[in-house]
């Protein structure tokens, strides 16, 4: 579908290219990044565009999105799972830990509504008092090897989505927008997913020390930026340039001035340069889906039958609530621990080698597990360790469940930390013997008016031995904002 190579403009980019990398020292480099991304995006545009010049156009809006039953039924991601029997949800407010019932309605403008399991009058909350609704509470991965969903995309943001890109129904004319992947997923069926949304390609199907490899290099990356997209085959091998489009069956990718098409088989992952993200401002709702992918949007609307919200390509559309994993509510007075950088880490070794921590897994990047639960959400660490934030006087409450992470059990079970939480230097709780098997809180914490929190892990018995702790579900409540 795509040539093997193209020759106009070639000089041109290529000269573009070499001039941005031959400028001024690192500093420089660093505040042309964004004028440079755009500049890449520009030029990758150009290259589609001529490519597609003797294409067929005139695509009907109509055909970027195929949501039928049957493709969600169809797609193997569909069929791992099955959909529960009810609406019935577990919901977590800021007045109540965690509510179990069938649910009404849910939107951001107009709040909760549920009825609770029990003789229990309705649950009314507004949307931003609202901190999490799960729906489906079976895990993504119990999708088996042969089930395996073949790519996993993460856009620029934090949002994922987990499917195959396909090519238009042979049965139609498709024209899709230039610099989009047309991407099949279980969820919404076929999406025009922008490239300059994409920051991650992963090939599932792939042994994941490759990813894992690539990982490395990306957070290696972040303190080092690159001005090039990064290419990494089965094979190990990275090739840095630019992603220039992706197809059902390859990639098209152009380095130093040489395009190339490379088979799916034969990628493990691409990392792209993008622009600095912005979460923007207000009240939002990120989705997580069954299998995997979530999304965050702005507009969202719930009831017993489904969730309709819109995506980056603008229309709305309605999925079914058994698809749907877990709403998190963001932007609103719940704010997780890990939406706030810390101004102070800090880790004391015993003998052994520094750890650092690990955001939304445990230290050693794996699920967060503790007695048996798992939580998508927290800060796993090592002993000793010290994370401290900045609350500015913003917040009424501190809230977290704690314990040793599953992964350091085994016979005998040596994990012996002490869990300490301070606030502007004054010890508020403090737990002695932590030890495996064992789920501790919720603890509440007034941090009202308090310029600074300290979430420490300090040594108990054994040493470190094993200590690998996890500070889950944690984060801050925001003060009401006063009555009008």
């Amino acid at each position: 579908m795509f040539a093997a190579a193209k020759e106009p403009n070639r000089d041109r980019k290529g000269a573009g290219r070499k001039a941005t990398r031959q400028q001024g020292n690192e500093a420089t480099r660093r505040g042309n990044r964004a004028a440079t991304v755009r500049e890449r995006s520009t030029n990758r545009a150009v290259t589609v565009r001529e490519r597609n010049t003797n294409r067929a156009a005139g695509a009907c809006c109509a055909a970027r999105l195929v949501l039928t039953t049957a493709l969600l039924c169809a797609h193997p991601a569909a069929q791992a799972i099955a959909p529960p029997d009810t609406n019935e949800v577990t919901a977590t407010t800021l007045s109540d830990v965690a509510v179990r019932g069938c649910l009404r309605t849910f939107s951001l403008e107009d709040g909760l509504r549920m009825e609770p399991s029990g003789d229990v009058g309705p649950v009314i909350r507004p949307a931003d008092e609202v901190v999490q609704i799960v729906v489906h509470h079976e895990p993504r991965w119990a999708v088996s090897p042969e089930q395996r969903i073949p790519v996993e995309v993460r856009l620029v943001g934090g949002d994922r989505l987990f499917g195959e890109p396909v090519q238009p129904q042979d049965d139609r004319e498709h024209n899709p927008a230039e610099e989009t992947v047309l991407f099949e997923t279980a969820v919404f069926g076929v999406l025009e997913v922008p490239l300059p949304l994409i920051e991650r390609w992963v090939n599932t199907t792939h042994n994941r020390t490759a990813g894992d490899a690539l990982e490395r290099k990306r957070n290696h990356r972040a303190k080092t930026p690159s001005l090039d997209d990064r290419l990494l085959l089965s094979n190990g091998d990275v090739v840095h340039g630019i992603l220039l489009a992706i197809d059902d069956r390859q990639l098209t990718f152009e380095s130093d001035g040489i395009e190339m098409t490379v088979p799916h088989s034969q990628v493990a992952a691409v990392d792209l340069i993008s622009e600095a993200h912005s979460s923007g401002l207000g009240l939002r709702a990120r989705v997580t889906f069954v299998d995997g992918s979530r999304v965050t949007t702005d507009e969202l609307v719930c009831s017993g039958d489904g969730l309709g919200l819109t995506l980056f390509d603008g229309p709305r559309r309605t999925v079914r609530l058994d698809h749907v994993a877990h709403i998190d509510i963001v932007g609103g007075r719940w704010v997780r621990i890990t939406e706030l950088p810390p101004i102070s880490v800090q880790h004391t070794p015993m003998l052994s080698l520094p750890w650092s921590y690990v955001e939304n897994a445990n230290v050693l990047g794996g699920p967060m597990r503790i007695a048996n639960r798992v939580f998508e959400h927290g800060v796993g660490v090592h002993s000793e360790s010290s994370l401290m934030y900045d609350l500015a006087g913003e917040y009424r409450w501190f809230v977290t469940l704690f314990g040793i992470d599953d992964s350091a059990g085994g016979a005998p079970a040596l994990a012996d930390v002490t869990a300490e939480i301070r606030v502007d230097g004054q010890v508020r709780h403090r737990r002695e013997h932590v030890t495996p098997g064992k789920l501790w809180g919720p603890i509440r914490i007034d941090v009202g008016g308090a310029a600074r929190i300290e979430l420490r892990t300090l040594f108990g018995e054994n040493a470190s031995i094993q200590d690998r702790f996890n500070w889950a579900d944690a984060g801050l409540i925001r003060a009401a904002p006063p009555a009008e």
